[in-house]
């Protein structure tokens, strides 16, 4: 039941304010309206935040894991849309362009504030049941020597586990522990044995997470030693799983035994509430940051016009554009657009990517800072301040933590446009060295093929050659076996490959380029040389351009040979 008194107490005061504001807005004198002005926004916000903590509250189930907020409250915790008679110069249909604005889908893990709140009380009810369930229905079958050997590698995995955004020394544990496997193959277990919904999406979040912790502790290795841990981490949690379903088989297990199936009491109400609370309470503190770091001296989450504001549309297209413009962002970013004003940011305990709903400046602008801050986040938590040294080494007198952030910016929003007169010559080095795509190897491998041991690369290349022979069309699929390729030092297969797939899909910059330079890599420069021209004319407005264009000024020492030779590529 709703508290109404609290609700109408609300309403009274929000009725005052509005008729406050509005008549503050229609005085003269500049100076002294600000003033009023401002001081009546922080009332205004300090109400917005007793509204959403009121909402909260009322949303929170003992039994259920959602939250469920109709469209006018997600219309006051996102947009900040206490009232619309605090709108100046109101639009047309308001708020139908507003619901249209936050139910627009976008990538997965882009959230409003609502949405992103909900996502944090889902891993906050996950984290919740992995420690609830400690003791599992069915023991996961583990013999002693899998069990031994999988302790010995999580041991060595550990520190890196311990390094991650967005993941809390209590989830850690649950990884290195092995706890965090076993409750999945549990769940799965259960899940077969009962087509439960909530089992179902339980066992989903499960397996998410630690897909996630494995891929990120991943990317922050490179040598074929630790990469080779993380396979046969897999391969026994595959074993595992194959054990515990065949214990399973031929027992009578009654799922609703199992730790998944237990049900909440009312004390968890309470529990996940301090844990809402204190979270919007978190939010409330970042919003400065955001004002600070787009060099305004205060910001609001009050919606008072009806500005262009940030959609997940935005963040999509800027998601791309980062993507191609640097090599280390993570590869599913929450992203928050949150209703305040000012730049973008990111906060690493919670692993999200903040952006301001109405930015200072463009919306791509906006974004890239909060990429900025993240690299610069990253550079210090788990590379050991690399970038900072080099980045200072390049630049006397600069210092990185005032100044990369806004070079960072031009060279997403500009370079990454292909505008060159972004950033000069010195910056546009700088960073194709140390942040765009890596062409040091000859074209742009993916990723995840980096650190792979010589095994692990034979059954990937056999995968794809599989794939390839019944899908020979795909540009994508040839790229990335062309990739495999190039790392096995088969160069006549990956040109081959990439020039199918250059041809199949002409408009593909990073293939184009990718073939451009390795056939110069391997002393066909005449050839590169035309493809260098084409990949610049056919990607003006992308960073594909920009690199086309200073490789294409370039001429490789192998171009004089006349046969195929190895050398590194300078561009």
């Amino acid at each position: 039941m709703k508290d109404s008194t609290t609700l109408n107490a609300m309403q009274v005061d929000l009725n005052e304010l509005v008729e406050e504001y509005l008549a503050a807005r229609d005085k003269s004198g500049e100076n002294k309206q600000a003033t009023q002005l401002n001081r009546i926004r922080t009332k205004l916000d300090s109400l917005y935040w007793k509204n959403v903590e009121w909402l909260l509250r009322e949303k929170i189930d003992p039994i259920r894991e959602t939250l469920d907020f109709s469209d006018d409250e997600r219309l006051i915790i996102d947009m900040g849309l206490l009232d619309y008679r605090l709108i100046e110069a109101d639009g047309p249909a308001l708020r139908q362009r507003l619901l249209d604005e936050i139910s627009t889908p976008g990538p997965t893990g882009h959230f409003y504030l609502s949405e992103w709140l909900e996502d944090r009380y889902h891993k906050f009810c996950l984290t919740e049941r992995v420690n609830e369930n400690a003791t599992s229905g069915i023991m996961p079958a583990l013999g002693a020597s899998e069990r031994q050997a999988r302790e010995k590698i999580l041991s060595k995995l550990a520190p890196l586990f311990k390094r991650l955004p967005g993941i809390t020394p209590q989830v850690a544990e649950f990884m290195i522990s092995g706890q965090l496997a076993d409750q999945l193959v549990d769940a799965s277990i259960a899940l077969l044995q009962s087509n439960d919904r909530h089992a179902f999406v339980h066992r989903n979040r499960l397996r998410k997470l630690r897909q996630q912790i494995i891929r990120k502790a991943r990317t922050l290795v490179s040598d074929s030693a630790t990469q080779k841990l993380f396979d046969v981490l897999e391969d026994l949690y595959a074993q595992q799983w194959k054990d515990t379903y065949k214990v399973a088989q031929s027992a009578t297990a009654d799922p609703s035994s199992s730790a998944l199936m237990r049900s909440f009491d009312l004390r968890m109400k309470e529990k996940r509430e301090e844990y809402l609370i204190s979270e919007i309470h978190f939010v409330k503190t970042l919003f400065p940051l955001g004002a600070l770091a787009g060099g305004i001296a205060r910001t609001s989450v009050v919606m008072t016009d009806d500005t262009p504001r940030v959609t997940k549309t935005d963040t999509r297209h800027c998601l791309e554009l980062a993507r191609a413009c640097d090599r280390e962002l993570i590869e599913d970013p929450v992203v928050l657009i949150a209703p305040y004003k000012g730049r973008g940011f990111f906060e690493w305990d919670r692993d999200s990517l903040v952006v301001a709903l109405h930015p200072v400046d463009t919306q791509a602008d906006c974004v890239a800072n909060a990429f900025a801050n993240f690299r610069m986040l990253t550079d210090s938590l788990q590379k050991d301040g690399t970038l900072r040294a080099a980045y200072e080494n390049s630049f006397c007198g600069k210092v990185f933590q005032k100044e990369f952030q806004s070079d960072y910016r031009l060279w997403l929003t500009q370079c990454g446009q292909g505008r060159i007169g972004g950033l000069d010559s010195q910056h546009i080095s700088f960073f194709m060295k140390h942040v765009g795509p890596n062409l040091s190897e000859g074209l742009i491998v993916p990723q995840e093929l980096h650190g792979l041991s010589v095994s692990a690369l034979e059954l990937v290349a056999k995968r794809m050659e599989k794939q390839v022979s019944t899908a020979s069309d795909d540009p994508l699929l040839r790229y990335r076996l062309a990739a495999v390729f190039w790392v096995q030092d088969k160069k006549d297969d990956a040109i081959r490959h990439l020039a199918i797939a250059a041809k199949n899909a002409p408009a593909n910059s990073p293939v184009m380029l990718s073939l451009a330079l390795s056939l110069r890599m391997t002393g066909q420069e005449e050839r590169a040389q035309n493809v260098f021209k084409a990949c610049r004319t056919r990607a003006a407005t992308t960073i594909w351009s920009l690199y086309a264009a200073v490789a294409n000024k370039q001429r490789h020492p192998a171009a004089s040979a006349p046969t195929t030779g190895e050398a590194t590529d300078e561009s």
